[in-house]
């Protein structure tokens, strides 16, 4: 029920139950060629068009699993409240990864929305005019789908939109309030999510000095001359581009000695977000689902920040196709080595965007 509530992905994908699947498995989605239009003449005999049911096939190649236990001492005071508790954070926890990878294929609609290479800029951009302009440009293409249009948003793009949405939204239905539907806006229907990719370049223009501070996410890197043991260090290289190999190493939680673990909260909060980072010589590219949260404290000015990206879902629903088993699999085990139960959770689903799909929706880049 929770993760069937708050699956952003789902409300905006053409989705499929099943069942009963596999890893591995092959998902038909049957389709229609379109017919063709005749000029009629009379008295012409005309043989009726052949019109062609084609299957297209969706994988499932995504298998998400929780597991965590339930100490017998924890359970004592509180059973029920405790059980509860634990299917409502899995299925969030699982709800967010699955909303990641669905979100993470909006680079693959046909349309890119953005200012002549830029992201749009709330601050001086309208979001009016902004949302206008895509959706007559998809219009125009000429896709295949009823008139409605949605938008799976970054909550800084929906504070844009203003108390318009606010109203429009407390009138669809009391229970849009706990999901992520938000409302119309310009008779778009609007989702808020925070796993929407996001995107920013970092570039060392010069080396950092010790103690400078690197942030993403909310975990912490401190740039130093020699490691000691302090979570977050990261050492200082030869150069710049060393340097830069270092932080990424860090970020990534790549087995080296070139920096010093942070705490397992926060590693398991980048590990949440998806964050990670590729380097090229001094320059990182830095990626994650929603705002990445990056500032340097710095003595001297010695790098360069690029804009934040993040790209918002924009188009008619059902572009991106989505596969899974009806209800995830859940199961409860006692624990061999302890005195504790047991709890695994796993979902099997697949994600594509077929061609059709591609034409219907587009990557709208606005600057976190």
């Amino acid at each position: 029920m929770h993760l069937d509530e708050h699956l952003t992905g789902k409300d905006i994908a053409n989705t499929k139950f099943e069942a009963d699947l596999t890893f591995g498995d092959s998902v038909q989605v049957n389709k229609l060629n379109t017919p063709s239009v005749r000029t009629y003449n009379t008295g012409y005999e005309y043989e009726p068009e052949d019109v062609n049911s084609f299957g297209e096939t969706l994988t499932i190649d995504q298998n998400e699993f929780i597991s965590v236990s339930l100490e017998d001492k924890q359970k004592k005071q509180s059973a029920n409240a405790l059980k509860g508790e634990l299917m409502m954070r899995s299925a969030y926890a699982m709800k967010n990864a699955i909303d990641r990878n669905i979100l993470s294929y909006v680079d693959q609609g046909r349309h890119t929305f953005n200012d002549a290479g830029s992201p749009f800029d709330l601050s001086s951009d309208s979001i009016q005019d902004i949302l206008m302009e895509a959706q007559a440009t998809i219009e125009r293409t000429g896709t295949m789908g009823m008139d409605n249009f949605a938008i799976v948003a970054d909550p800084y793009t929906i504070k844009a939109m203003g108390q318009d949405i606010i109203a429009n939204g407390f009138k669809e239905a009391d229970k849009n309030l706990v999901s992520s539907f938000k409302g119309r806006y310009l008779d778009i229907a609007v989702y808020k999510s925070t796993n929407l990719p996001a995107k920013q370049v970092l570039t060392l223009d010069a080396q950092p000095v010790d103690g400078d501070v690197f942030k993403i996410a909310g975990a912490t890197f401190t740039f130093v001359d020699s490691l000691a043991s302090n979570e977050g260090e990261v050492l200082i290289g030869v150069d710049a581009a060393g340097t830069a190999s270092n932080l990424a190493e860090a970020i990534n939680g790549d087995d080296t000695s070139n920096y010093v673990e942070i705490a397992d909260r926060r590693r398991k909060g980048l590990s949440a977000d998806a964050i990670s980072a590729v380097v090229n010589g001094a320059e990182l590219t830095l990626t994650g689902a929603g705002h990445l949260g990056v500032s340097l404290t710095v003595d001297a000015a010695s790098y360069t920040l690029g804009t934040e990206v993040i790209k918002h879902y924009f188009g008619r629903p059902g572009g991106i196709s989505y596969a899974t088993q009806i209800n995830p699999r859940i199961e409860k085990v006692r624990s061999e080595k302890r005195f504790a139960d047991v709890y695994k959770m796993k979902q099997l689903y697949g994600i594509k965007v077929f061609e059709e799909g591609a034409d219907m929706f587009g990557a709208l880049e606005i600057a976190g």
